[in-house]
């Protein structure tokens, strides 16, 4: 079996995660990581014997991948995203995708011209909990309600609606997502 080789970009809490998950598959090589901070690129570099970069288009340049997980800070996200297909990469992108619509129709229209996967992380769907619960739920499901809590610390830039969008775009966006996996499509929302 050939196996497929990964590159992570943004190795901080999120991007640590998909690299100890993609350890675990044997068709999987995680062959580099892309971040800006030097201290923690060499730790993890070091400790998981990848190829570390600091500079996204040499890592590009200079490996031969074929995926990678795009695990940055949301303004980075649509770029970063343009850039791997460009470079005929997959992509495994973390969301929110961007907090400005015309950002989102550009990745999607890149998308759609590529032959390059690119998909976002909704991760909460595959939880074991969540299985139960839909194989549970029959046909007169009418009305879903939910509350997230999350004991996680907070990273900073989440907070910053600039940024992260704050907690509805970064957390709440979860409980939407498990709302259409069960349900189905939105067909009308009002408050």
């Amino acid at each position: 079996m050939e196996k497929i080789s990964f590159g992570i970009i943004g190795v901080g809490r999120r991007g640590l995660g998909h690299l100890n998950i993609l350890k675990k598959f044997k068709n999987i090589e995680v062959k580099s990581i892309c971040d800006i901070d030097e201290k923690r690129l060499r730790e993890i570099s070091e400790k998981y014997g990848v190829k570390p970069y600091k500079d996204l288009d040499k890592m590009l340049r200079e490996e031969r991948l074929d995926a990678v997980a795009i695990c940055t800070p949301t303004p980075l996200h649509v770029s970063q995203t343009i850039k791997c297909i460009e470079n005929g990469l997959d992509v495994m992108l973390e969301k929110p995708i961007s907090l400005k619509i015309d950002e989102v129709k550009l990745l999607l229209k890149r998308v759609l011209e590529s032959k390059q996967i690119v998909a976002v992380s909704f991760q909460s769907r595959y939880m074991e909990i969540v299985d139960i619960a839909r194989n549970t739920i029959d046909d007169t499901l009418s009305m879903l309600h939910g509350y997230w809590y999350w004991t996680t610390p907070i990273i900073k830039w989440i907070r910053d609606r600039n940024l992260g969008g704050g907690q509805i775009v970064d957390q709440a966006i979860h409980l939407i997502d498990l709302y259409r996996f069960f349900a189905g499509e939105i067909s009308e929302v009002y408050a």
